[in-house]
């Protein structure tokens, strides 16, 4: 996402969160910067409520930018200086929305202005229109070179506000105005509001004090990778603001494949400010987190020493700017699992295959055991991979498509060997129960054909080869299915069909006298 996209959508939800839940109480300043961090060009977002009593009236503002943090003042008369993102006037009747505009004067101009008489830095001139009238309000902007002004801040901004409309309301956006404090701090930003007194004028002494808590730098920290068993990003990270963790709600906020979205649009973040998430995704995708911590009431802790004869009467943290850099994660070649392999990756192919009846149900036991690599072998086989019994890139893809096997021919139910795939079908109902690797007749000594079982014998004796043959199930002359100790990848008997052992007792057991054998 571009960063102008990004920036954008940083203040739209600041400037909703301002318009959405405006306080009409005592006086309040909220002040967030769109780049907290250490020594950079950021803009800083202000919004500051008013008394909404008419007897309260608010006559001067004074601004005080902190000492550590420095305001870019010259600006080229006529051009912009930031936007009104939402503004509320009172004209007699009742608050109303008022649109607005910020833009640079020629300070020359301003050199008599009876509010603040004289040469300033900079003025900036603030209309707001309503109701089809458009007031302006010169702000003064200036460095404080006073000594004992400076435990204030190192500037300020003046204003003094018209009786019609009055001024209820306002949260204004500062275009590349603000320099960071070049070490970590908690900046104290101050607005001074002198009411009307009884002379019409505003009255200093009357004035209160209302602060914003600014801390730099809010450090982000994101780090993921896919998970091939679950199939999304596993997504963590932390979030530090001036050097300690923050606890509590951050409200997500971006798009869709670079945000680390949760179903209801926040993150938890815990007692050392980390949080973690996990993400579905099917390439390779960025993620960011872009958000807010929402403003926190600290007047109880952060209003002590005011500068005001009226005291301090709020004092808010917040809203934070909170943003990573975006983390790519891609999608890696699926793992290559052989025998002996144990985890979750196996329990997920052990899964699959059961799905497509190569194992049966209950043997997701985790752990690649010889069951599991003639499994892989048997689907190999029917798919026609290359038979080495490892669960490579090439058996994933395949098993991502794959779908049960179907016996030929149109069989209902009986056994079917296929010599060429080394694979054996147990057929049910017309569907495959079971399909099981075997090892058939090397060179082709099994015959093809239509048989059905005639002998079976738990433990049967081959007379030519002097050997025991356990389960076994005649078919074709001294041609039977039974267990044994190898079943190789490839055709390698002397006739018989060889079973591996945790199969063959099943195989046996499904094969009932006259049960139909088909060998192809």
């Amino acid at each position: 996402m571009p960063a102008r996209r990004a920036l954008a959508l940083l203040v739209a939800v600041l400037a909703a969160l301002a318009v959405a839940a405006p306080s009409f109480g005592a006086p309040s300043l909220t002040v967030s910067l769109s780049k907290p961090a250490l020594d950079v060009l950021s803009d800083a977002t202000v919004g500051l409520t008013l008394d909404q009593a008419p007897a309260a009236q608010a006559g001067r503002l004074t601004l005080y930018v902190p000492a550590n943090t420095s305001l870019r003042l010259r600006r080229t008369p006529g051009n912009d200086v930031g936007k009104v993102l939402s503004a509320t006037v009172d004209p007699g009747t009742r608050p109303v929305s008022a649109t607005g505009t910020l833009v640079a004067a020629n300070v020359a101009d301003y050199l008599a202005d009876a509010c603040a008489p004289g040469a300033h830095a900079g003025v900036w001139l603030l209309s707001l229109s309503t109701l089809g009238v458009t007031t302006t309000i010169p702000l003064f902007v200036d460095e404080v070179t006073d000594p004992g002004e400076k435990a204030r801040g190192g500037f300020r901004i003046d204003a003094c506000l018209p009786a019609s409309p009055r001024l209820v309301a306002l949260e204004l956006e500062l275009a590349d105005a603000v320099k960071t404090p070049e070490k970590r701090s908690r900046a104290t930003w101050r607005a001074l509001v002198a009411p009307v007194g009884t002379t019409g004028s505003a009255d200093p002494a009357l004035a209160t004090e209302s602060r914003s808590i600014v801390p730099v730098p809010v450090e982000t920290t994101l780090e993921g990778e896919f998970d091939f068993v679950t199939q999304k990003a596993i997504l963590a990270g932390k979030v530090r603001v001036a050097g300690k963790a923050v606890e509590g709600r951050l409200d997500v906020l971006s798009g869709p494949k670079k945000a680390l979205l949760a179903p209801n649009g926040t993150v938890r973040l815990d007692e050392k400010g980390r949080f973690d998430a996990k993400r579905e995704m099917d390439e390779a995708t960025f993620f960011e987190v872009a958000g807010l911590l929402p403003a926190v009431d600290v007047t109880a802790t952060e209003c002590d020493a005011p500068v005001a004869p009226g005291g301090c009467v709020s004092a808010s943290e917040g809203p934070i700017v909170v943003r990573s850099e975006p983390l790519k994660v891609v999608i890696p070649p699926p793992p290559t699992l052989q025998s002996g392999d144990t985890g979750p990756a196996v329990r997920l192919l052990q899964k699959q295959l059961i799905a497509l009846n190569y194992l049966p149900p209950g043997s997701a036991t985790g752990v690649y055991d010889y069951r599991t690599y003639h499994a892989v072998v048997a689907f190999q086989g029917w798919e026609q991979l290359g038979r080495d019994g490892a669960a490579g890139p090439l058996v994933w893809r395949k098993l991502e498509k794959a779908k049960a096997p179907r016996p030929w021919g149109g069989l209902r139910n009986g056994l079917q060997l296929d010599r060429d795939r080394q694979v054996l079908f147990l057929v049910r109902d017309g569907k495959v129960v079971r399909a099981i690797h075997v090892s058939s007749g090397a060179g082709g000594i099994t015959p093809a054909g239509r048989y059905s079982v005639f002998r079976k014998e738990t433990y049967s004796y081959s007379v030519p080869f002097k050997v025991w043959l356990p389960w076994a199930s005649y078919f074709t002359g001294g041609i039977a299915f039974h267990e044994y100790p190898s079943v190789p990848t490839y055709a390698a008997s002397h006739g018989c069909v060889r079973v591996p052992s945790p199969e063959a007792r099943l195989v046996y057991e499904f094969a009932s006298y006259g049960t139909s054998v088909w060998v192809r």
